[in-house]
């Protein structure tokens, strides 16, 4: 096994490579039939080679992942060979290995908390420029940059993802990490107040992003951000405002904050068909899921080894309205369909156990739940979030400014 020699400019700029290539899909490497990103698919091709010149391996991480991919494996070549899908098992295997890789990279790299704020302050900046870009380009009339896709609304804009959507998490994900390496570099959880004042910069980059986007997710978003300043004493208060919100927001003339909030009273009522009349685009990623779910037997084998990759496609548009004959969703309600309760359980329990931060239980719960649970295995949002969201809560950096990962 080749070791690469020790070089902390050299590791910095890998991270910040696989930093970058998780946050942003540009138009002109994402496609316009299934969202694929072709330049992180390029990036992820050499966290295989990165992976094994590093050398070391972690048993409470890579022998944990290397363990899922094992039986991801098993279960499809032994109970489903007629339905593998190979492509979609390898592209999960990249990912794998791709946060593997990052994780070693930072402790490589040395990488500290301010290297980290600047990264994700500066894609958000990035967001932001773009989709102020984007915006100008609407109302001058001009081709918009980098788009990609037909929104329903001219102000629907992607920004420096392939949807609003997915703005809206890169965003709220990254915004969270550079708050807390914020307080990390203080010491103390730095109080709303100051928080502003000292970063007013990136605090309106992100509000643009989240308030202008057009998107129902980007008010979640904004919420979980804002619960981690949550206390005793401003949590009466903070109830009293989303009640209110939940009842303006039904009528407002916002649409983001109609939308979210008519959706979200949707789907606590647990009735698919009322979620798909309040807000389609918003049910093709609760409904799905609900479906799948009902589909899960958890007493039988199949329930446990899955029913094979694919299989949801095949039955999937018949009991969801507006979708094209062989669609499928659900996210991981649909993985642990296809792959069984084995491999689904225990990817699921490896992601909540990277993302929970005890001392931010509501924020990293919600951002788990909304950028994985929601969203599935083979996706650059999951695996963004799954990554600084371990860094956010595994990371500390000596005094002698080395690196030092406390699960690994």
């Amino acid at each position: 096994m080749i070791v690469l020699k020790t070089n902390y400019n050299f590791w910095k700029k890998i991270f910040y490579i696989i930093i970058i290539s998780l946050s942003i899909s540009p138009a002109f490497a994402t496609s316009d039939v299934d969202n694929r990103n072709y330049l992180l698919i390029a990036c992820m091709s050499i966290g295989p080679i990165l992976f094994l010149s590093i050398g070391t391996i972690k048993w409470k991480t890579d022998g944990l992942v290397l363990l899922l991919i094992s039986l991801i494996f098993i279960t499809q070549i032994l109970f489903n060979p007629q339905s593998v899908r190979w492509t979609s098992i390898f592209f999960s295997c990249m990912f794998f290995i791709y946060f593997l890789t990052a994780i070693k990279v930072v402790k490589k790299a040395r990488i500290n908390y301010s290297t980290l704020c600047n990264i994700t302050k500066y894609i958000i900046y990035a967001y932001a420029i773009v989709l102020i870009i984007q915006q100008i380009c609407v109302l001058t009339g001009l081709p918009i940059f980098n788009h990609i896709g037909v929104a329903e609304s001219k102000w629907k804009l992607n920004a420096l993802s392939a949807e609003p959507s997915h703005t809206s998490r890169y965003v709220g994900i990254l915004m969270y990490s550079f708050l807390h390496f914020k307080d990390k570099i203080v010491g103390y959880r730095i109080p709303f107040k100051e928080c502003f004042r000292k970063n007013q910069k990136i605090w309106m980059a992100f509000l643009w992003v989240i308030l202008t986007t057009v998107s129902g997710t980007a008010m979640i978003v904004l919420a979980l951000i804002l619960s981690r300043y949550l206390t005793k004493k401003n949590l009466i208060l903070a109830c009293t405002f989303l009640g209110i919100a939940f009842m303006v927001g039904v009528k407002s003339d916002m649409t983001a904050l109609r939308r979210s909030t008519s959706f979200l009273t949707a789907v606590m009522t647990g009735d698919t068909k009322l979620m798909m009349a309040t807000d389609h685009s918003a049910s093709v990623r609760v409904v799905p899921a609900i479906l799948c779910i009902e589909r899960i037997e958890p007493l039988s084998l199949r329930g446990w080894v899955g029913e094979g990759g694919g299989s949801t496609a095949t039955w999937m548009s018949n009991y969801m309205p507006g979708v094209p004959k062989g669609w499928s969703g659900g996210a991981m309600a649909s993985y642990a369909l296809e792959y069984g309760l084995l491999v689904s359980l225990l990817f699921i329990g490896l992601s909540f156990n990277w993302c929970y931060d005890k001392n931010n239980k509501l924020c990293t719960i919600g951002l788990w739940l909304i950028c994985v649970v929601l969203i599935g295995v083979n996706s650059q949002i999951a695996w963004l979030c799954i990554l600084m969201l371990y860094l956010d809560k595994n990371l500390s950096v000596r005094n002698e400014n080395k690196s030092i990962l406390q699960f690994t």
